[in-house]
């Protein structure tokens, strides 16, 4: 829940970090927030997007916004790249190629390797199998979108289908996110 739909007519607590690891745990935290509903009529938090307690505890007084909380870009490519750490059970390789109009150092094509959990890369005269501008690539990265979500809104171009699946399985993952207010 967003921190700004708290308004200055309601009684409402800003919940800067409601952070649980188990379904035990979130209850317990709820049911804390619960004993509190004689002195606040609202409670605000951020979570992640595929948080569910929208469809976990269904009820009509739960109010649910998603938009997005952070806002980034990838500055250094190739440095990003190499230090990903995708599901060490996956393998592949691809041939990207960036297009960054304000960090020339990101334009270029790269040979990207990953298995064990590890990824190399490697700057490349091969063709590309996938196409991408860094704006789309940043998106890509940090899991706002999935590269066949950029493919379906023309923001990534496929040369080759192997590449794609590989960045695709590279990519694979929960997306990130920052508890942090921007």
């Amino acid at each position: 829940m967003d921190w700004r739909a708290c308004t200055r007519s309601e009684t409402c607590s800003i919940i800067k970090e409601f952070i649980t690891l188990t379904p035990r745990s979130k209850r317990a935290l709820l049911g804390l927030l619960r004993r509190h509903e004689m002195q606040v009529r609202k409670f605000a938090w951020k979570a992640p997007e595929d948080d569910g307690l929208w469809s976990q505890f269904y009820s009509n007084e739960i109010e649910t916004t998603i938009g997005t909380n952070m806002q980034g870009r990838v500055v250094d490519a190739a440095s990003a790249l190499a230090a990903w750490k995708p599901d060490p059970d996956l393998t592949g390789a691809l041939t990207l190629r960036i297009d960054d109009a304000f960090a020339p150092w990101n334009s270029g094509t790269w040979k990207i390797a990953f298995e064990y959990g590890n990824v190399t890369v490697s700057s490349t005269h091969e063709d590309p199998q996938v196409f991408v501008d860094i704006q789309a690539f940043s998106e890509a990265f940090f899991g706002a979108l999935t590269p066949a979500s950029l493919r379906h809104r023309d923001r990534l171009q496929v040369h080759d289908e192997a590449g794609f699946h590989a960045l695709c399985h590279l990519l694979a993952g929960p997306p990130m996110w920052a508890q942090g207010f921007y």
